[in-house]
């Protein structure tokens, strides 16, 4: 939209017309609303960043801004769902008036509220069908480049779910299929009055909101818990990380020491995250793309909270080690359901971080290098994916989840290989991965049995592959250099075994 005077308005009130009509409206329909940051030179990275990350882009074609129209068309090349607002209606050229649209008036009541209808049904018409085409580039290509949402983190909706009207649909669907437990009523209730970070709330009782969500494929419901989470996060977090500083502080300590220390400020804050972490294992209970960019999304709200907090006390690297291991979590509960394209979503999309200057980052997991080295916590990161590896011994939660503590090992050592191959293949010359997976145990056994799944069924080889933007015979193919180059990682040599990834998807061999 516009930022500075223009035809229409002042600076100040454009600043109105988002503040006071834009935003509430977007967020009456569950969704979160950013205005991209007014920047110029090499700084309009972080807009076209925000272009390519957003689920929904709103352009105000209003006075025809130039800058305006440039990023309509680069958001219209990268992908669908975007809809355009104008005071005016000769302000949206001929040739897109057949597309989402609506003309607006800001200074009256009835025209805020007809406003706030349509964006209200517009969101709701990208919620049940999000590939529609919905621009030029897609109706008049035959075969146009764009990043599908599956590449990303979209969503796809089958057709008898892509119709219901509400969360309360939804449930009834299942309802008629014997698919949901006597918590229906307590969940629905949670979900209305609620967020995972609410002192008292009981995790199973949001492992079973996660699970309706997800079973419902209902984005308007995930948006309101993920909205309201991540609204929440720094109010409560932040706090918690000052308390935990406050009361422990060390002028220095033996790496001997650190486990057990460790051990207490996770023991502190995990009841914190509780929730958030039963709400993302509900969310992966179904190979729903929409309910993994959810995950992210929180995880990045936990990112940002460390990344907002001075100095290197010992807690606040809290946050996003939280957020890390929720990601890690989502991710191994995608490996045991099969859920391939959540897993690739979670590896790939883009992670909404928010750095201490308020310069966003959209860096997806893979290359989220940083959370793999936690030294804000642990001071050495082979402990930390140690410390996130033994999580099933002390979370009862996550066995009766996962069924036992070597079913979610193995899960979690399946998600983090195929991470460090996705790092390999990426090449991208900066700080390695680090390949502390191979120091957890049943190390071989677990990528012996991803290996021999991927040699002897085609299609999970096909669903994997497209993780690595690859087909199933190309990815065969380029194994043996990915794994080969995953295995010579060198960080942290002085504690490795001789564990390595299976170096060849040959049925033969």
């Amino acid at each position: 939209m516009p930022f500075s005077k223009s035809a229409s308005g002042t600076e100040e009130e454009w600043t109105q017309v988002f503040e006071q009509l834009i935003k509430p409206a977007v967020e009456a329909a569950s969704y979160n609303c950013r205005r991209s940051a007014a920047t110029r030179g090499s700084l309009i990275k972080g807009i076209i960043q925000d272009l390519d990350a957003s689920w929904v882009v709103l352009a105000d074609l209003t006075d025809r801004n130039p800058n305006v129209f440039y990023e309509l068309g680069v958001r219209h090349a990268l992908k669908d769902r975007t809809i355009l607002v104008a005071q005016n209606r000769d302000d949206i050229p001929f040739d897109l008036q057949s597309y989402a649209n609506h003309v607006y008036d800001w200074r009256t009541d009835i025209g805020r509220q007809q406003f706030t209808d349509r964006i209200k049904t517009l969101l709701g018409d990208v919620d049940r069908d999000p590939e529609r085409a919905d621009n030029p580039v897609s109706d008049f290509l035959e075969n146009p480049v764009k990043r599908t949402p599956s590449a990303t983190f979209g969503a796809r909706l089958d057709d008898i779910e892509s119709r219901l009207e509400s969360f309360e649909g939804g449930l009834q669907l299942l309802l008629r299929h014997g698919s949901i437990a006597s918590e229906t009523a307590a969940t629905r209730s949670t979900l209305a009055n609620a967020s995972p970070l609410e002192e008292g709330e009981p995790g199973a009782s949001w492992y079973e909101a996660g699970r309706e969500i997800a079973g419902a494929k209902d984005i308007p419901a995930l948006r309101r818990v993920v909205r309201q989470t991540v609204q929440d996060i720094p109010s409560k977090v932040s706090p918690k990380v000052q308390e935990l500083n406050s009361a422990r502080s060390f002028g220095s300590i033996q790496r001997t020491q650190i486990p057990n220390e460790a051990l207490w400020f996770e023991g502190e804050f995990a009841p914190l995250t509780r929730n958030l972490e039963q709400l993302a294992l509900g969310l992966m209970s179904v190979d729903w793309v929409a309910g993994a960019r959810g995950v992210l999304e929180i995880a990045g709200s936990l990112i940002s909270c460390s990344e907002s907090l001075s100095g290197l006390k010992f807690a606040s690297g809290l946050p996003a080690f939280f957020g890390w291991r929720l990601l890690l979590i989502s991710g191994a509960r995608s490996m045991q359901e099969e859920a391939f394209e959540v897993t690739g979503a979670l590896i790939n999309s883009p992670i909404p971080v928010a750095g201490s200057g308020g310069q966003r980052t959209h860096r997806s997991l893979v290359r989220h290098r940083d959370l793999f080295h936690p030294e804000a916590l642990l001071g050495y990161a082979d402990l930390a994916i140690k410390q996130v590896g033994s999580l099933g011994d002390r979370s009862p939660d996550l066995l009766t989840i996962f069924g036992s503590s070597d079913e979610y090992v193995s899960s979690l050592i399946e998600f983090l290989t195929l991470i460090a191959l996705r790092d390999v293949d990426i090449g991208v010359e900066e700080r390695p991965l680090y390949p502390g997976y191979r120091l957890l145990p049943g190390f071989r056994n677990a990528t012996g049995h991803l290996v021999s799944r991927l040699v002897s069924d085609p299609d999970r080889l096909e669903a994997v592959a497209r993780i690595f933007e690859r087909n199933g015979g190309d990815f065969r193919s380029a194994w043996p250099e990915l794994a080969s180059k995953a295995n010579s990682a060198g960080l942290g040599s002085e504690y490795w075994n001789d564990s390595r990834i299976p170096t060849t998807l040959d049925p033969d061999e």
